[in-house]
């Protein structure tokens, strides 16, 4: 594929339209095997100390506060998120229109704008790509990834050059300067858990396979922690059968 990229626009692709753009922009490269590999920076992984939680009414009770999931000010919030967007209007961005979650009653839409390609190719390939965005036309949430952003602590009141904060109330997860694309996957992961348990329903860290004769099996991931389910309403019983 030769495609032109010119600055600032922006652009909604394909899987492998992305890897192209994402190797191009030397966000990553093509490994041995054939798989897109990028450098994160410093963060290899989750940042604990950088994650916030925007402390607002309607979610405020019910969210166990402390270390894990820490506090942060509506107004700052509101103000960082508009320096954020600012920022990658004068880039090219990445948009992506995909589900969390695939059952018709408890999926949430989300649109992804991202800064680098590859981090919007992650979200292709960590969410749901539907083939109709949003049939139940819900309420959208939005993710925000601008990772060469750097936040200033003083001034936007994070712990230092890049953050991940959740809005329940906005429906929105921001990501600056951070590189480590894992955070989208974490933040709406919070979200599920925060409102499937209304809906007495248990949200599971894993993956589904089917074989041949439709049997399905689970892969789960046995971390249970604070930050994967930071809130105090009470799990759902499961009736395992």
């Amino acid at each position: 594929m030769n495609m032109e990229i010119n600055t600032s626009e922006i652009f909604e692709l394909g899987t492998e339209e992305l890897i192209d753009v994402a190797v191009k922009n030397n966000e990553g490269v093509i490994a041995s095997n054939g798989a897109f590999s990028a450098i994160t920076g410093e963060r290899t992984g989750r940042s604990p100390n950088d994650r916030f939680i925007v402390q607002e009414s309607g979610s405020s009770d019910l969210i166990d506060w402390g270390s894990v999931n820490k506090p942060f000010d509506v107004d700052k919030f509101d103000k960082l998120w508009n320096k954020v967007e600012s920022y990658i209007a004068e880039k090219n961005r990445y948009v992506s229109k995909v589900h969390v979650g695939s059952h018709v009653d408890h999926y949430l839409p989300v649109k992804v704008t991202t800064e680098t390609a590859w981090h919007g190719l992650f979200a292709r390939l960590i969410f749901v790509v539907p083939e109709v965005h949003n049939p139940s036309n819900k309420d959208q949430w939005e993710i925000l990834s601008a990772a060469n952003y750097e936040c200033n602590p003083h001034e936007d009141g994070t712990n230092s050059e890049g953050c991940v904060i959740i809005n329940f109330a906005q429906r929105k997860v921001l990501l600056a300067g951070m590189k480590y694309a894992g955070e989208m996957k974490k933040s709406m992961f919070s979200a599920q858990n925060f409102l499937l348990p209304a809906k007495d329903v248990l949200p599971m860290h894993c993956s589904a396979n089917v074989n041949a004769d439709g049997k399905v099996g689970y892969l789960l991931r046995t971390v249970w922690n604070r930050e994967n389910n930071p809130f105090r309403r009470p799990l759902p019983r499961v009736d395992w059968r």
